[in-house]
């Protein structure tokens, strides 16, 4: 027997999110429940990892309140502007959080990022000609540092980061790509 969804139960209705208990029959036939999160108002999740014409790596060391520490990530945001499409949203993302700008964008991925959890979706982007525009816009909540890494030194840096930091795994995706497509990373 297949697993069946049986119905979603909203437990917590706040302002961004949606905590659900999902009923549904296990394999056996015995009722079971889930317990996950929804995202409310927005399409995705689009994330870009941008390099410069020097072959540096442009990440955000992002303080994030669940974890109580900073994360090296991908520079990201949502898709919750009316009219703007993922490939708008990963520009003003970098532009807002580091100030760069890129001169070619290309779609790297789209899956599920933490699929025992929530029911979204991420679209990863590779930027390319990376440049300082401006400075950083960021929101009261945010607290982001931009980083910018040789990318042949990258693997390195981000297999033993600064004391108290913590490293957001979908990047290793992102090096893997810069790599198969002739970038040296190491």
């Amino acid at each position: 027997m297949k697993i069946k969804i049986l119905k979603d139960e909203v437990v917590y209705d706040g302002h961004y999110l949606k905590t659900i208990i999902r009923s549904y029959r296990g394999r056996t036939g015995q009722r079971k429940e889930w317990e996950m999160v929804k995202r409310k108002s927005f399409r995705k999740i689009v994330a870009i990892a941008p390099i410069t014409d020097h072959h540096e790596i442009i990440f955000t060391k992002t303080y994030r309140i669940p974890l109580k520490k900073y994360i090296i990530e991908l520079c990201a945001g949502l898709t919750d502007k009316k009219g703007e499409f993922e490939i708008q949203t990963a520009k003003r993302e970098l532009l807002e959080e580091t100030g760069y700008k890129v001169s070619k964008i290309r779609r790297f991925i789209t899956g599920p990022y933490s699929s025992g959890l929530v029911d979204t979706q991420m679209t990863i982007y590779l930027g390319f000609g990376a440049k300082k525009a401006s400075r950083p816009k960021l929101e009261e909540s945010e607290d982001i540092t931009t980083i910018k890494i040789p990318l042949r030194k990258a693997y390195s840096y981000l297999t033993k980061p600064p004391k108290n930091t913590l490293v957001d795994i979908k990047i290793f995706s992102v090096l893997l790509a810069f790599g198969i497509l002739g970038y040296q990373v190491q």
